[in-house]
């Protein structure tokens, strides 16, 4: 599964000209339009405006990959291992999100190796476990690229 984005940031949570954090609205950054973000019970216009503004905000795509390697993606693509990011030493939320492809929680320290040349990134991660020896987490990711 390969996760990227893929559009430009068209909501905000600041309003234009203002500076701070407004944690009941979000702003439309082309319009100044506010969205309620928690619409009172009754008001349809208004949960019909966050529920276009949920619409119009996944800004990333999933796509099915067969094996470990794509070639030639689109748009970003952000990639974790527990190294850097993700549960950390938490317990895992029940529910997996839809960007997640793999998760586990093992509570090892683990770290990623990434190689890369002119037309390729790969990405290796291992564990440590509990008698100190490295084994690989899970298998190599390679995003190949051959557009110039």
């Amino acid at each position: 599964m390969l996760h990227h984005r893929g559009c430009r940031r068209k909501y905000s949570n600041r309003s234009p000209g203002n500076s701070l954090y407004d944690w009941d609205h979000a702003a439309n950054v082309e319009t100044g339009e506010q969205i309620t973000l928690n619409p009172e019970d009754g008001d349809e216009e208004g949960k019909a405006a966050l529920e276009a503004f949920q619409e119009d905000n996944k800004c990333y795509t999933i796509e099915d990959v067969d094996g470990n390697t794509v070639t030639d993606p689109q748009g970003t693509l952000y990639m974790t291992a527990n190294s850097a990011s993700g549960s950390k030493y938490y317990e895992l939320i029940s529910t997996q999100q839809d960007y997640i492809a793999v998760r586990s929680q093992n509570w090892l320290p683990s770290y990623s190796i990434i190689t890369m040349d002119a037309g390729k990134f790969s990405i290796d991660t291992y564990q440590i476990t509990d008698d100190g020896s490295v084994e690989a987490i899970d298998d190599t990711f390679t995003i190949e690229k051959t557009a110039k």
